[in-house]
């Protein structure tokens, strides 16, 4: 498959895992930053401030004890690309190439794709807080640059 792309909408199974991600999410925030969350999409804000609890108590616990990262994750992951979809017009696509299969967002101009699980186990990796809400107006902003 070397450097061919192909994106497909998301299947059945595919949609609801994204709808049970941002479930995860809402409950994530709750818990992390002591707001209710009423809205299908937890805010910017109360994920990176959540965000930013969470990785502080999971570090301070032994790594023996350590809950496994990936459900978080996924969770933020997919509420950051929610926001995406919400306020650019992008839509879910699950993306393969020479790399393996993913789940991102994509849109017009220039086959924009972002992979917002990815971006979120990357700031995980380097433990990284408080950059969910400078991201999300990066992104945008390069991403209106280019449609204009």
């Amino acid at each position: 498959m070397s450097g061919e792309q192909r994106i497909e909408r998301p299947n059945e199974a595919e949609r609801a895992w994204i709808q049970a991600n941002l479930q995860v999410s809402r409950s994530f925030a709750t818990s992390y930053s002591g707001a209710r969350v009423a809205e299908r999409v937890p805010p910017l804000e109360l994920l990176d401030h959540a965000w930013t609890q969470w990785l502080g108590e999971w570090e301070a616990r032994p790594p023996a004890e350590r809950d496994d990262p990936n459900p978080v994750i996924n969770g933020v992951g997919i509420a950051f690309g929610q926001h995406l979809v919400d306020a650019l017009g992008l839509e879910w696509g699950v993306v393969t190439d020479e790399y393996g299969t993913e789940l991102a967002v994509h849109g017009e101009p220039a086959n924009i794709i972002v992979f917002p699980a990815n971006l979120i186990a990357k700031r995980f990796e380097g433990r990284t807080v408080g950059f969910i809400v400078q991201v999300f107006h990066q992104v945008r902003s390069e991403i209106q640059s280019m449609r204009s």
